[in-house]
């Protein structure tokens, strides 16, 4: 009897790939997902220090994950792993589905890797990426792609890029560069509809840059007061308790404010947005960014200029 995985489901996978230690990529092929979720709790205060993710959460993650059968029955059979970008693909054994998890961002240089997507058309790790997908078995035929925050960026870019994909779970993905827009318009057309957007409705994050919007399901915050506005992204906000999807609700005014924002103003100014970051990522980090966009216009056609950079930061 076919099988699949369903929203809440997708979303635990998402919560899980954070979980891994870098270290364990190296290890987890052939494994199940019952086994990820025991690194995850086994090594929970080794787990990177995300700004979502609250002290308890790994414990919620595992245990949620663990209760599930027909996820923990799921294993392992391809595992993509660099500097930039980790992914793992699942397959039930039961099942003739193959899953793509792409994990969101977890360090520096992929909050740098972020900032050229809302920027230029596309940056390398993601075409990386792409490829990667598009060279997988043909045997695994087609496949969905699901990630949270920059794994739902992911997710969603390859649905849009790549004929290998049947649909993708974008939780709390950002949306895109005007560039984007304009380089990829007639894929855009062709294949939005196999995006599934799920954000929770209090979410800063998928209301940044451009929406790419195929199906779009926004739903109630779990907790309404917290003294830390990331914790609104952890992707355990879209569930209860007990693991299930929170009932529909509006986007809050904040994201709504975000949302009405940027579309005319930041998304459409790089410099303004270059600014924007470079007052989050602090002072120390200018030469990074010049380094990082010094890089991407060796290889990529975009619409920032080295011109510009210099602007902002001469």
């Amino acid at each position: 009897m076919t099988r699949e995985l369903i929203f809440e489901e997708y979303i635990l996978l998402d919560a899980l790939i954070y979980g891994l230690r870098e270290s364990d990529f190296e290890q987890v092929l052939d494994k199940s997902v019952a086994d990820l979720a025991e690194y995850t709790l086994a090594y929970k205060d080794e787990n990177p220090n995300l700004m979502s993710f609250q002290a308890d959460s790994w414990a919620e993650v595992a245990t949620l994950v663990s209760n599930n059968e027909f996820l923990c029955e799921h294993r392992v059979v391809s595992v993509y792993h660099t500097d930039l970008l980790a992914a793992l693909v699942l397959k039930h054994p039961a099942q003739d589905d193959y899953t793509v998890i792409a994990r969101g961002t977890i360090n520096l240089a992929e909050w740098l890797d972020n900032l050229g997507a809302a920027i230029i058309d596309v940056t390398d790790p993601t075409l990386e990426f792409m490829e990667y997908v598009d060279e997988l078995p043909q045997e695994y035929g087609l496949l969905t792609v699901s990630g949270h925050s920059r794994g739902g960026y992911l997710s969603a870019f390859i649905a849009i890029a790549s004929e290998r994909v049947k649909r993708a779970i974008s939780v709390d993905g950002p949306g895109f560069s005007t560039a984007f827009f304009v380089h990829h318009s007639e894929k855009i057309y062709k294949n939005n509809h196999k995006i599934i957007n799920i954000a929770s409705s209090h979410d800063p994050i998928h209301g940044m840059s451009i929406p790419l919007f195929g199906e779009q399901y926004i739903v109630k915050q779990r907790r309404d007061n917290h003294k830390h506005a990331m914790f609104n992204h952890s992707p355990l906000e879209l569930l209860d308790e007990n693991g299930h999807l929170n009932p529909e609700a509006p986007e809050s005014e904040f994201v709504q404010a975000i949302r009405d924002f940027q579309p005319g103003y930041m998304a459409h100014n790089t410099s303004v947005m270059i600014k924007w970051m470079k007052d989050i990522l602090g002072t120390s980090d200018e030469d990074k960014l010049r380094e990082y966009f010094s890089k991407q216009d060796i290889h990529l056609k975009h619409d920032l200029t080295l011109e510009e950079v210099e602007e902002v930061f001469g």
